[in-house]
């Protein structure tokens, strides 16, 4: 079933929707990552992060991070991204894993290329991460967009929330 119109003219597939959806998330650098322990007690951060065409966000952050230590303890994590200039918002949840041992070079070289620092030393997390860093994918169950930013992207112009998973 569509769910947008395309410059007031066609409604688009979802399968169109999803492809601008990840042009979207693929052209953005940070994603806040919602985490919460045991207790219940949550909270965010902001994360580099890479995507798959299957919607897969990757990221690496410190081993003694709340994000880590509390993925430990809860592995659902919450994830948005868009923060603006644009009303453009995609948000989700889903499991997430974490590989301590080792952190794909492709995905570390990725996220590098990505936020285009000069040197990976000027990486925030280089500078926190005093006991290493840890691997983590999320693979949302469910994902949402939102945007309100009519003239920036008119294709999927919407005054509603649409679902881009499941």
């Amino acid at each position: 079933m569509p769910l947008f119109r395309h410059k007031q003219t066609r409604l688009l597939t979802k399968e169109e929707i999803k492809t601008h959806a990840f042009n979207f998330l693929d052209e953005q650098h940070t994603a806040v990552i919602a985490t919460a322990p045991k207790n219940g007690k949550p909270q965010a951060a902001t994360v580099y992060y890479k995507i798959d065409a299957d919607f897969t966000f990757h990221f690496v952050t410190s081993k003694n991070s709340h994000k880590h230590l509390n993925l430990k303890e809860n592995p659902w994590a919450g994830i948005v991204v868009g923060f603006g200039p644009a009303t453009v918002t995609i948000e989700g949840a889903g499991p997430a894993e974490i590989q301590e041992d080792d952190i794909p070079g492709d995905v570390l070289g990725e996220i590098l290329n990505r936020i285009n620092f000069n040197s990976p030393n000027d990486w925030p997390i280089t500078k926190i991460a005093k006991e290493g860093f840890v691997y983590i994918r999320v693979k949302p169950e469910w994902l949402s967009m939102l945007n309100l930013d009519k003239e920036g992207w008119p294709a999927t112009y919407s005054e509603d929330f649409h679902t881009i998973i499941p």
